[in-house]
């Protein structure tokens, strides 16, 4: 049964980050956001959700954005201190225990992370939905796609413009079988 938090579901987004990634066309206010909840709105098209992580460094110069930073490395701007890599570790999985369901965006071959948060998300009895963008073949990842819990086989393949309309089909679809 999904935990609701002022009736919304609390949602994991995984997925690789990167400087101005997907996130933020479906998170609006996440940009600069340390451990806040974010909320997104509910319009006629979409629905709302409560965005439970990963939080990382939102710097328009992409200063905390490099090779393993998880997008928590130093902000070379200067406003905001490094969390250790055993830090990021702690928070994603909290992030990962407080969601009601975790979707995985796979838009590129390296998300060695992202594979990680599946199985994480998964053996905690949380619902994972995998959308992968267009030009990676999801055959490649067969591994993760037996781990998750739940696919919804019209909506595995999406751009990001098209990310908004189908995260808010999984929502319904989630909350239509009651989460986990």
């Amino acid at each position: 049964m999904l935990k609701l938090s002022e009736n919304c579901p609390r949602v994991y987004l995984a997925g690789k980050i990167s400087k101005n990634c997907w996130r933020h066309t479906l998170v609006p206010g996440l940009r600069g956001a340390h451990e806040d909840v974010c909320r997104s709105p509910q319009t006629p098209e979409r629905e709302a959700f409560i965005y439970t992580g990963p939080f990382f460094v939102a710097c328009d110069h992409a200063c905390s954005h490099g090779p393993t930073t998880h997008g928590a490395g130093y902000d070379g701007c200067g406003s905001v201190e490094a969390p250790t890599r055993g830090e990021v570790f702690r928070r994603n999985c909290a992030a990962i225990e407080s969601a009601d369901i975790a979707i995985a965006y796979i838009n590129t071959y390296d998300c060695i992370g992202t594979v990680w948060e599946i199985a994480y998300a998964q053996d905690r009895g949380i619902p994972i939905y995998l959308v992968f963008a267009p030009e990676i073949d999801a055959n490649e990842f067969w591994v993760p796609r037996m781990r998750a819990a739940r696919l919804h086989a019209g909506l595995t393949t999406a751009t990001v413009e098209e990310l908004p309309e189908v995260v808010s089909a999984i929502i319904r679809l989630a909350w239509r079988r009651g989460g986990r």
